[in-house]
């Protein structure tokens, strides 16, 4: 069976749902002053941006479609499975790139582990979702 067709696509929804409200806890609730200061912004530069989420909501559905197809390749179901891929993929994948562009920027580090670490969670989040509800049969 192909591999597209033994993914729940309703899971991924919500899993870039789900990212998406993660990243307003991160940057709202959690950190938003230090990842500001750390990019050396105030909350009235970061105003007229808000076309940056539709390119969040892309990639959220580019990365939760990619979970979801390693995870339908390598036969990993359940909530403790899709956890350890999310974890090992936000880290060896997501985080470490999230680090390795902010080696060549003028940023202060702590905005560089911010952004590494929302990066992370969503990856967690995501392998949560899709382990929790895989596609029915397959």
């Amino acid at each position: 069976m192909e591999l597209m067709g033994r993914i729940n696509h309703f899971a991924v929804l919500l899993a870039v749902v789900l990212q998406q409200v993660v990243g307003f806890v991160w940057y709202h609730l959690l950190f938003g002053p230090a990842w500001l200061a750390g990019l050396g912004m105030t909350p009235d530069q970061m105003q007229g941006r808000q076309w940056r989420f539709a390119v969040a909501i892309g990639c959220g559905l580019l990365s939760a479609y990619g979970l979801a197809w390693l995870m339908a390749a390598t036969g990993r179901r359940g909530l403790g499975q899709g956890l350890a891929l999310g974890l090992f993929t936000g880290i060896a994948f997501a985080g470490s790139a999230v680090l390795l562009h902010y080696a060549f920027i003028p940023a202060i580090w702590p905005a560089a582990w911010i952004d590494a670490g929302v990066t992370v969670a969503a990856a967690l989040v995501t392998g949560a979702m899709l382990g929790l509800w895989p596609k029915r049969g397959a």
